[in-house]
């Protein structure tokens, strides 16, 4: 027997009783890790201002725009912030983001912007029925910018996102491998916890087995997040049977259920100069 499709819940509103306390406890994590990042003498995307006079939904979306740009700052991919995945998105927010070349940052048609705006408006509108994106394809190919995307359309639909690679998770939630001012616990409640996971580079150097602690770790995070019926949208430069190698077949099996699988064919976008022979 098949099991039965779910369909998304439609994202959850912060109320005004527990708005003060969710404010501050999101400020207090931007701020630990923007302390981190200038510590390190890296750039630092600054935290929108307050605004007093703010409504519940207008301060839901600030919190919820400052957690999606620290996440990015903790994954050194401030440059990604302007990508867009269409000309909706460029409307929903006209900031004049442009390219090196002065091109506007949006998905080309081998990034599947349709399909992300698509699988985006159903979950918004809490009618999706595949819990899951997968992005798949060879280095360079476009995944983590596609996925981006996804993610700064996911906030200006109300999606509490989050961005983490694979590797950085694992490492965070080690003891004592926390960023500062953070637990291991905290680390897996904020990932655990987000209406929108983005977890790339899945398996990424990960030639074998993977550890009991790497298996543990990660099949924890998917298993809480799909009892919630919070979905994720993986990024890798592996195939799932790679996947179910390294993880295990019932991790691979959980993602593959009921997901959106998008192959990415594009050669190395980043034009890498190569050298010896072939």
């Amino acid at each position: 027997m098949s099991a039965p499709t779910l369909a998304f819940a439609a994202p959850a509103k912060v109320d005004g009783e527990g708005l003060a306390r969710h404010v501050a406890a999101v400020r207090k994590l931007i701020a630990a890790g923007v302390a981190e990042q200038r510590d390190r003498g890296r750039p630092v995307v600054e935290a929108a201002p307050e605004h007093e006079t703010a409504t519940v939904d207008e301060h839901q979306r600030l919190i919820f725009a400052q957690a999606w740009r620290n996440s990015l700052v903790r994954a050194r991919h401030t440059s990604y912030a302007g990508w867009r995945l269409d000309d909706q998105a460029l409307q929903e927010d006209p900031t004049d983001f442009r390219l090196p070349g002065g091109d506007l940052p949006l998905l080309d048609d081998h990034q599947h912007p349709a399909m992300l705006r698509g699988w985006l408006d159903r979950l918004a509108a809490g009618t999706g029925k595949k819990r899951h994106v997968i992005g798949w394809g060879g280095v360079g190919s476009g995944k983590s910018t596609a996925l981006i995307a996804l993610g700064n359309a996911a906030v200006r639909a109300g999606i509490m996102t989050r961005y983490v690679r694979h590797g950085d998770y694992l490492r965070w939630t080690r003891p004592d491998g926390a960023p500062p001012g953070m637990t291991a616990l905290q680390v897996r409640e904020f990932h655990d916890r987000a209406g929108l996971l983005i977890l790339d580079e899945l398996c990424g150097e990960m030639d074998g087995q993977a550890t009991e602690f790497a298996r543990r770790e990660t099949a924890d995070l998917i298993d809480a997040r799909s009892a919630s019926g919070l979905p994720t949208a993986f990024g890798t430069n592996v195939t799932f049977d790679h996947v179910a190698a390294v993880l295990g077949s019932r991790f691979a099996s959980r993602i593959g259920q009921n997901a959106l699988v998008l192959e990415f064919q594009a050669p190395d976008r980043r034009a890498p100069v190569r050298w010896g022979r072939s």
